[in-house]
């Protein structure tokens, strides 16, 4: 990885510079224990990666917030001169806001730190309004090495305004405690060697409110660093199949031998099947501060997307306690990728299928090499297992999804199914029902959970499920918020109270369960009924009495069924209900999708005037196609939907099935402190959960199979076998159920398994529509794992407009629209145009890719798996940042941490990188092929022009012409850590900044030495030099027969230095990409190496055309 980049590169020589002159900037010179006292105004700017230094605010979308020195507070600070400056803020808060003081340099351009290490905290005056609302301080700690974005690491703590007037606020930092604000910081404790700065925020306040604040200072001598022990991060990664290391550290070294064990426990993933249980011990010996040990993984052949395993630290000895983080996840990467033909392989319980109550069903687990193995399987297979125990009368299991199915694209459903030869024939219905009416006031009662059990019960695990742990093992440490609680599974929290409720009950730990920031403070329940009870439209309600106390934070919410698929926020999340406690008399409704989720979310809350907790009130979402009402107490107080002026250009995402939570979180970001007043157990009651919708009218529709045979047989249904007795036609639009009707008489196990739509080998794409029948994004829905989409050749020159996001490519698939000219795909400068996921190959051809937006990373593609590109145009894509850093580019391509990118007969051109590889970015491990290509025309706002490049890759037969970087080298190419060879290729007219004008940069910043090799290559017209050489090891190989601008490429006796190479401009000379054509009397003529020639150009005309082959990409006739 590397330490540094290259415009901080730049910064660090000056800075080093400065110091050398005896000139220290104000920051790094400040008079501690002095931190700020206004005097001098309120500075303001940015440094060279855009970030804001100096005194900046913030604030959600909802709430306003201004900054000010005054001499003229409300009262002079106790003991302050006269006359004295204060800070003043001005604040009206619904979610969050402030400010923060980024330490800045004596001419505001860059973010420095202080060293805060030898103080035992922070103080600082604050003029109280007693308002009750609660504000926070955050310290900003270290950032990550080379970082050129805000990733600060927060420590932060909580102040009530309980006060007014004058009060001096003394904050220990040992009684801070990290805050995830999701910016990638870096988790290595509370160093306080490289603070960037503080911030002074407030959260939801009653009314507009002004403060003034003095004074800041650190006070104190810090306390004896203690001995701890604690992982060296809080999530690691390996792919199914690796061998996973994970690593834990000491906070110093010590002379005594320290151990402390090591245990996996509990998560989605499954010991012996996903990976290895381990326990054991580590032992540090004198002076060695880090150790490991591995987690063995399997790979199981399976889709099963990402699985977590949590990894605990414990007993420490040497006179260590443990640090923080205490435990870790282990996060399983799938390399298979999701299929969405397929219905069920029933490796999870089959909590969506339902069965006559005279029968039973499970999911039945058979190793391969038993008798009943299905054929192929791999060494584990769950299938489903359906039982009536006599035989007796027919019965029936079916699934009924949450909201009609679309199976159109499709020609019928397969399984695999256990004959033992009855004879006899088993029944196969699907059911169309009638969508759900628009009138909401037509809709009828059609599933609850009343919650009238006997005292104690636990909740129904047929309808919920029940995390635990404090959200560490499913990725989000806190649960993304900073929260304090532990989930706990059982009756601990939650349970029947035997009047009709269901109560969570927070309560006080006892110590003995880990979080990640120590010993758990509190515990309590979540609920959800994902895969097991879903929900799409209808009035989804709830009669709920919330507990008083700040700091509790109870929510009945939904969370998009595709969330394992596409990420929250894409997934989609409806707040039906929020409600915390340092609000007493509020509620919250909320809406959080792509660009406006957690403090941009969109929603309202609900004054009720008087406290919220005092009783039960009932609430509920109205839930329409493009349309959500929120109601308290059978009253609408907010709607939202995608015409709202606050949505416009944001993508609405709640047009798909959800799943129902109810929870009670402590703490957290918007929970808020939690206040010494607050009453534990806490308990929140649900007295039912219901669901309105349109009252079921099935149509159904029939087929059969015989049982004829013995053992497993894969069974294949048309759609057009499937008849209605009243001769109403099948609306595969439309599907809502899929039933199985099992024989009297089958004593005998019924098992299924792999239920699937049959999926075509070829899909030809009908129109330009975004989604729907005939549509791109259909077809990629519906094909065949490997199979093939072509198009309708009347769709040549036209255009496919991207309108609800990207196409994600999650199966193998070739996307050939050879028989349609010039037929365009574009994200319509929304959003990216293709992701292709990791696990997944795919070869696209003859498609123009253009007009694609990518925040931070890939404007037009960006991919993490296998990608060919064979005769495509990738163009005018835009990949934007607000705060650049090394892992962020790839205005046309981004080519992800170990992936593939085949690049063949195509042109990426025009696009514009806001930070780097202007055409093409090649991450880590990455390997980049490519082959009679040109790349031309795009921009970088950092380095790379044309390509950036960290992994291995070879260019040959190409074109990288009229390129820019605009921060720094690598107008063409820069290249770092991996091997790049470059063959029979043209360099031309490519440009950096007028400081760093290099053409090609391949250099070193304290990762592996990067190899360089050019061969029969032209590097010519590109300002200023053609090769920097950066310090550290680089090797740069010249492969002869090179005809280069100047001799900075390490020329051997066979190149061709400072020679007019005669270039005709950028054009079309033939071939499917354009090319540099050489002009009568080029010195490149003829003059290449005959044994590394390849056997075409770039265009595809044969080589050699003369006495030999010629340098460059062009072969002149």
């Amino acid at each position: 990885m590397k330490s540094k980049q290259p415009v901080f590169s730049i910064l660090l020589v000056l800075s080093i510079l400065i110091n050398a002159l005896g000139v220290v900037t104000p920051a790094w010179a400040a008079t501690l224990p002095l931190v700020d006292d206004f005097e001098a105004g309120l500075p303001v700017g940015v440094d060279p990666n855009n970030i804001p230094v100096g005194f900046v605010t913030f604030n959600d979308s909802n709430s306003s917030v201004a900054i000010s020195t005054t001499a003229v507070p409300p009262a002079p600070v106790p003991g302050a001169a006269d006359p004295n400056n204060v800070l003043k803020m001005d604040v009206s808060v619904v979610s969050y806001a402030g400010f923060v003081h980024n330490f800045e340099n004596a001419s505001v351009d860059a973010w420095v730190s202080q060293d805060w290490s030898a103080y035992e905290g922070i103080s600082f005056w604050l003029y109280g309004n007693n308002s009750g609302t609660t504000m926070f301080v955050d310290v900003l700690d270290n950032r990550n090495p080379g970082s050129t974005k805000d990733d600060a690491e927060r420590w932060s703590i909580d102040i009530p305004d309980n006060f007014s007037g004058w009060q001096e606020i003394k904050i220990p930092f040992e009684s801070m405690r990290r805050k995830d604000i999701g910016n990638g910081a870096p988790n290595d404790g509370f160093g306080l060697t490289e603070v960037h700065g503080w911030a002074l925020g407030t959260v939801t306040t009653p009314a507009p409110q002004t403060y003034y604040v003095d004074n800041v200072q650190v006070y104190g001598v810090a306390p004896f660093k203690p001995l701890t022990v604690g992982f060296n991060a809080i999530d690691y990664k390996f792919t199914e199949g690796a061998a996973a290391i994970l690593t834990a550290k000491l906070s110093k070294p010590v002379s005594e031998t320290v151990t402390v064990q090591y245990a996996t426990s509990f998560g989605s993933a499954i010991p012996n099947r996903d990976f290895t249980p381990v326990s054991g011990t580590l032992t540090f010996p004198p002076n060695t501060t880090q150790q490991s040990f591995t987690i063995p993984t399997f790979d199981d052949q399976k889709y099963q997307g990402e699985r977590g395993v949590l990894v605990s630290l414990s007993n420490p000895t040497g006179g260590a306690a443990l640090g923080t983080p205490p435990i870790a996840r282990l996060n399983i990467l799938d390399n298979e990728s999701y299929d969405a033909t397929l219905l069920d392989d029933f490796e999870s319980y089959p909590y969506l299928w339902g069965i006559d109550k005279k029968a039973t069903l499970t999911n039945f687990e058979i190793m391969s090499g038993d008798a009943l193995a299905l054929p192929g399987q791999g060494a584990f297979e769950k299938v489903l297992q359906t039982v009536q125990k006599n035989g007796k009368g027919t019965y029936n299991f079916s699934r009924t999804f949450p909201m009609g199915q679309d199976w159109s694209a499709s020609g019928g459903v397969s399984f695999w199914y256990y004959g033992r030869n009855t004879g006899k024939d088993v029944l196969v219905s699907l059911d169309n029902n009638p969508p759900i009416a628009s009138d909401p006031s037509t809709w009828k009662l059609v599933w609850s959970d009343e919650f009238n059990s006997k005292t104690v019960t636990a909740p129904n695990a047929n309808v919920w499920g029940q995390e635990v742990g404090d959200g560490t093992v499913n990725g989000i440490p806190g649960w993304g918020n900073s929260e304090l609680e532990y989930y706990t599974a059982g009756t601990n929290n939650v349970a029947t109270d035997g009047q009709g409720n269901l109560v969570i009950t927070a309560k006080k730990a006892d110590g003995s369960l880990m979080c990640y920031y120590g010993p758990c403070e509190y515990t309590s329940a979540r609920l959800l009924t994902k895969n097991r009870f879903e929900v799409a439209y209808g009035r989804v309600e709830a009669r709920i009495k919330v507990p008083a106390g700040a700091g509790l934070w109870p929510a009945f919410w939904m969370l998009g069924t595709d969330i394992d698929q596409n990420p929250w926020p894409q997934s989609g999340e409806i707040d039906i209900m929020e409600y915390v406690g340092r609000v007493p008399n509020e509620i919250f409704g909320t809406l959080h999708g792509p660009g406006y989720s957690g403090g941009q979310s969109y929603g309202q809350s609900y004054d009720l005037g008087k406290p919220v907790a005092d009783d039960f009130h009932t609430y509920a979402v109205e839930w329409q196609p493009d349309q959500v009402t929120w109601f308290i107490d059978g009253m609408p107080y907010f709607t939202a939907s995608p015409n709202d002026p606050f949505l416009q250009g944001k993508q609405w995402v709640f047009n798909h099935p959800f799943f129902i939570l109810l929870n009670m979180a402590v703490g957290g970001n918007f929970g808020g402190t939690v206040s010494p007043d607050t009453v534990f157990p806490a308990t929140m009651s649900i007295d039912y959960v219901r669901l309105y919708q349109t009252k079921p009218a099935p149509v159904s529709f029939t087929t059969s199979f015989r049982e004829d045979f013995s053992g497993w047989k894969k069974v294949s249904l048309p759609f057009t076998a499937f008849q209605n007795a009243d001769g109403f036609t099948l609306d595969l639009t439309n599907v809502q159920t899929l039933r199985f009707t099992i024989p009297d008489g089958t004593n005998a196990p019924v098992m299924l398994d792999q239920l699937r739509l049959n999926c075509p080998e070829t899909v030809t794409v009908q129109n330009t529509a975004d989604n729907g029948v005939g549509s791109l994004r259909k077809a990629l829905s519906v094909v065949c794992v490997g199979g093939t989409i072509n198009f309708d050749p009347a769709l040549a020159g036209q255009t496919i407009t991207l309108l609800s996001g990207p196409l994600a490519l999650g199966k193998n698939v070739t996307i050939d629209a050879s028989a349609a000219p010039g037929l365009s795909l574009s994200g319509n400068n929304a959003d990216r145009v293709l992701i292709v996921n990791a696990g997944t190959t795919a070869t696209v051809k003859y498609l123009t890719v253009r007009n694609g937006f990518g925040w931070q990373l890939a404007g037009g593609i960006l991919n993490n798996g296998s990608l060919t590109l064979d005769h495509v145009t990738v163009t005018q894509n835009v990949m934007a940042t607000d705060a650049g850093d090394f892992w962020q580019g790839g205005g046309g391509i981004y080519n992800g941490d170990s992936s593939t990118l085949n690049l063949i007969d195509s042109s990426v051109t025009d696009n514009n990188a806001r930070w780097s590889g202007g055409g093409v970015y090649s991450f880590f491990n990455s390997t980049t092929t490519i082959v009679r290509s040109t790349i031309s025309g795009n921009t970088a706002g950092d380095v790379g022009g044309g390509i950036r490049s960290l992994g291995n890759m070879t260019i040959t037969n190409s074109t990288i012409s009229g390129n820019a970087s605009t921060g720094w080298h690598g107008g063409a190419i820069f290249h770092t850590d991996g091997t790049m060879e470059i063959v029979n290729s043209t360099i031309a007219n490519n440009r950096g900044p007028e400081w760093a004008p290099s053409a090609i940069f391949n250099g070193s910043f304290g990762g592996p030495a990067p190899t360089l090799t050019l061969t029969n290559t032209i590097i010519s017209g590109n300002q200023w030099y053609a090769c920097e050489h950066w310090t550290g090891a680089n090797i740069l190989i010249s492969g002869g027969n090179n005809l280069i601008q100047d001799d900075t490429c390490n020329p051997i006796a066979s190149d061709k230095i400072g020679v007019n190479p005669l270039l005709g401009a950028l054009a079309d000379n033939g071939g499917p990409t354009w090319t540099h054509a050489l002009l009568a009397g080029s010195p490149a003529i003829d003059a290449g190496n005959a044994a590394a020639c390849p056997a075409t150009d770039q265009r595809g005309v044969a080589r050699p055309q003369g006495a030999q082959c010629d340098i460059g990409s062009y072969e002149a006739p």
